[in-house]
């Protein structure tokens, strides 16, 4: 399992997300949809840069 705690986003001084939270479940897929200009590359590119992961 995967969590991610308190995550903060903000795009052009908007808060996008505040003190999100959400745990990855194995074997489930996910994905972030919105409109075009909300962010969702940001957004995944900060979740993926919360993450603890050791370098190689």
């Amino acid at each position: 399992m995967l969590k991610i705690k308190d995550l903060n986003l903000t795009v052009h001084h908007q808060q996008i997300l505040q003190k999100m939270t959400i745990d990855f479940q194995p074997g489930n897929v996910y994905g972030i949809i919105g409109p075009t200009g909300l962010g969702k590359p940001r957004c995944s590119n900060q979740f993926l840069a919360s993450l603890d992961m050791p370098e190689q």
